[in-house]
């Protein structure tokens, strides 16, 4: 957590003064190091002894060919190298397949191996003059923890104390202290029947300070498991977790994905205002398939009713019609936690640098008292 003295970095950094050497440092599970999205698509990366090694142990390189996967951390340094050339960016990537949060915490090889990377930085940086710091921690992961019956409460209760740890532990190197950036695990549905971990990513962007949830990834390419991201979906969710970094460090803005800020209910009409990045609102059939209501659905305990239509109202407002006047109790309103994900977007105007399409955001699941907040 911070602690007395620290900030993050957005919070003390002025771009304009071209820190050295940037690194972001990314952790979790098969997608976090690009499983099953070979061959690569990024041609060049800065790495500071990512999951395959570019040059001898102790060397700072950058790679002229190909790694063998399309990991997310490849985009997310073309981006950012982009958006600020008067640093270089370099990053680590420690993911570990089919691995929950326990065995990858702080205590283990895993987060171990990640500190030590962060120490070389700053060592190597260090012998050749420049500055270092660590700007972001990425956590692409909950999966397993999804399979083994983790509950939103305890997923979150852990990004908490993992993005925590990272934080104290780079700080009392660097003397900084890391934003951290999660994405939703869309592919629930493959491993259980509501997305526990899924909406544990949007509890902790709301509950922890500086840490940011990119959105969902129910609107990237998968391979035929439904479970891991073709090349061109690794490639896109960088960008996509590029762009928050350079809205939140770079700009020195905030970020927020489309997701509630509230929700209310008159009779049958649940009316929700959302945090928007670009508006308006859109309920896109065209690019993804509909789902039914396109991704709401009401819940209480007794099931007393269902959503009938789904209309958007307001440049960030969506309103929600139900069938009846619901009578039961701990109501709810859900997206995407009845289907895999849902129709709803905003319009921002980005495109990817890899065929052009927009980097639109889609709506987080989201599974929210009424009313909300």
């Amino acid at each position: 957590m911070v602690g007395p003295g620290m900030s993050a970095v957005s919070q003390e950094t002025d771009p304009g003064l071209g820190l050295d050497v940037r690194q972001i440092v990314i952790v979790g599970q098969s997608l976090g190091k690009g499983g099953l999205g070979s061959p690569a698509l990024t041609p060049s990366v800065s790495s500071l002894f990512a999951s395959k090694e570019v040059g001898p142990y102790g060397v700072l390189s950058r790679a002229t060919a190909h790694d063998d996967a399309q990991r997310p951390a490849l985009t997310m340094l073309d981006s950012l190298q982009s958006a600020d050339p008067d640093s270089v960016w370099v990053e680590s990537t420690h993911s570990a397949a089919d691995t929950a949060y326990v065995a990858i915490k702080k205590g283990t090889t895993q987060f171990a191996t990640a500190m030590a990377r962060v120490q070389f930085g700053a060592d190597a940086a260090s012998r050749m003059g420049l500055h270092h710091e660590v700007v972001s921690v990425h956590f692409i992961h909950g999966e397993k923890d999804h399979f083994v019956g983790t509950t939103r409460a305890q997923y979150a209760a852990d990004l908490a104390e993992w993005i925590g740890d990272y934080r104290t532990d780079v700080y009392a190197i660097t003397g900084q202290v890391p934003v951290g950036v999660v994405c939703q695990t869309s592919s629930w549905d493959k491993y259980v029947a509501f997305p526990e971990t899924t909406l544990a990513a949007l509890d902790v962007h709301r509950d922890v300070a500086d840490m940011y949830c990119v959105g969902p990834k129910y609107h990237l390419p998968y391979v035929a498991d439904g479970i891991h991201l073709t090349a061109a979906g690794y490639f896109l969710l960088g960008e996509y977790h590029a762009r928050v970094v350079e809205q939140v460090v770079l700009d020195a803005g905030e970020w927020e994905p489309v997701a509630p800020s509230s929700i209310t209910r008159v009779g049958t009409s649940v009316v929700v205002q959302f945090t928007v990045p670009t508006g308006p609102l859109v309920v896109d059939t065209s690019t993804l398939d509909a789902v039914p209501n396109h991704g709401f659905s009401w819940h209480d305990d007794t099931g007393s009713t269902e959503v009938e239509s789904v209309e958007v109202t307001g440049s960030d407002e969506v309103t929600v019609a139900l069938a009846s006047v619901p009578t039961g109790a701990n109501p709810r309103l859900g997206y995407g936690v009845t289907n895999r994900g849902g129709n709803l977007r905003d319009s921002a105007a980005e495109t990817s640098v890899l065929d052009g399409r927009n980097l639109w955001n889609w709506c987080c699941h989201f599974f929210d008292p009424v009313p909300f907040p």
